[in-house]
């Protein structure tokens, strides 16, 4: 992580591996990012009506107070949800006379400063979105490029910095000899001398699991390339979140978080100026994907429309029992324990567990099929203490509970479906995460004060 200071207090993470915290992210982030809001994002032919907008949501000032304000009035934010993020959409197609990066004033009037007020007064953080290179990766919607970071990078970390801004995302776009540690060292030092804390999260120029460095120069790096709203993308990152942790970068206690990327639960959105949704995948798919996004500690960023909470979103993002896994940072993150004999087929029945801190389990038997199987958890592989042990069954995402379980535990899944359950060896009160409060601006918008 970067330190601040000429001395940083050192966090002994995964094994033989040093990070240096700046006092951040001391658990995964949760909240919101514009890229698929309003835009169609990358859906697979035949998903989408015909285009109807944009392809990435192009994001303004009153969007993104809207989006904040939904996370407020459905219950989001109270459960941890706190933070707004825009992607490459944001800044203007060049720099001012002094070589600035601006807020582009077509869509945020008040210039960014003026967002990050409006959203801190009703308790959120801001994030926003450079690359490394000279241009960003999309132009918004707009004729010409807008500038990346390369030679600025000082220079950029400290007009967000003044700005306000709590989270930086810095792409992989616009360099013909690119150097991904230097650079991101480099960005992270600049970050580093404002003295403000700002999480930095990593989002490409590296193979596949994120190498050793990213840990000492960010808040969280991506496993895996972009997340996209289809099962065959969904599927492959979960593959590289198992590699991830088995190579022990996959996330750390209080400081560093592997990133699967953006979640795209109730589905992208069908086009410009509609809330409307039209996803690609199947409600038990969106389960799968929050499953193992929330077992593996990785950051909660959802790109979908909050303002539209279908029912597969409202069961998802607005259960506490889920969260409180993903946020439990006392105990390591989830990882893949072994494979049922299901198929012929390897990685097909999956078996994923994690040790929570209050001394439960949580597990995951997933099915990555296409066709429906018979998977089975024996519980000797959390360990000798939980070997042969009669236990208390929570099915985490119906929130129900479902009888002892001796043993092992079996379930009949569906393609691509999971059963995610807390198994106890006491009766024990469901998970639960701790109740943001609104501010006093927040009560007031909501009409509560």
């Amino acid at each position: 992580m970067r330190v601040y200071g000429l001395v940083g207090a050192v966090l002994l993470v995964a094994p033989s591996v040093l990070a240096y915290p700046n006092g951040i992210a001391q658990r995964p982030a949760m909240g919101w990012n514009t890229w698929c809001t309003e835009a169609t994002c990358d859906q697979p032919a035949g998903v989408v009506p015909p285009h109807q907008g944009s392809m990435h949501d192009v994001c303004n000032h009153a969007e993104m107070m809207s989006v904040a304000r939904a996370m407020l009035e459905n219950g989001m934010y109270e459960l941890g949800f706190a933070a707004a993020h825009a992607d490459d959409c944001w800044a203007a197609t060049g720099r001012d006379a002094h070589g600035n990066l601006f807020a582009d004033p077509n869509r945020f009037p008040s210039g960014w400063s003026g967002l990050a007020s409006d959203l801190r007064a009703i308790g959120f953080t801001n994030g926003l979105y450079t690359s490394t290179g000279n241009t960003t990766c999309s132009s918004g919607q707009r004729n010409g490029t807008v500038p990346g970071s390369a030679g600025h990078y000082a220079q950029d970390a400290a007009s967000f910095a003044s700005w306000g801004v709590d989270y930086v995302k810095i792409d992989f776009c616009g360099d013909d000899e690119p150097n991904a540690k230097a650079q991101h060292t480099a960005f992270s030092h600049g970050l580093n001398a404002t003295g403000r804390p700002v999480w930095l999260e990593l989002c490409r120029g590296y193979d596949y699991p994120p190498p050793p460095y990213t840990q000492e120069v960010a808040q969280s790096a991506r496993i895996g390339g972009d997340h996209s709203d289809s099962w065959i993308n969904t599927l492959g990152l979960i593959e590289l979140m198992a590699i991830a942790a088995d190579t022990g970068l996959s996330g750390t206690a209080q400081g560093y978080w592997g990133y699967g990327d953006v979640l795209m639960t109730g589905g992208a959105g069908c086009g410009t100026n509609t809330t409307e949704h039209c996803p690609g995948m199947s409600d038990i798919e969106y389960e799968t994907e929050f499953a193992m996004w929330t077992i593996t500690s990785s950051p909660l960023i959802v790109a979908t429309d909050l303002r539209n909470m279908t029912a597969v979103m409202k069961k998802l993002l607005l259960n506490p029992e889920i969260i409180a896994v993903n946020q439990d940072v006392a105990s390591p993150p989830g990882r893949r324990l072994g494979f049922g004999n299901c198929s012929w087929l390897p990685l097909v029945c999956q078996l994923w567990g994690r040790k929570m801190s209050d001394g439960t389990a949580v597990i995951v038997l997933y099915n990555a099929d296409a066709t429906a199987h018979d998977i089975t958890f024996d519980f000797d592989l959390l360990g000798d203490s939980w070997a042969g042990q009669t236990v208390f069954v929570r099915d985490l995402i119906e929130r129900t509970d479902d009888g002892k379980a001796s043993g092992s535990l079996s379930a009949s899944l569906a393609p691509h479906a999971v059963k995610y359950a807390r198994i106890s060896l006491d009766p024990v009160a469901p998970l639960d995460v701790p109740r943001r409060p609104l501010t006093d601006a927040a009560k007031l918008l909501l009409g509560r004060a």
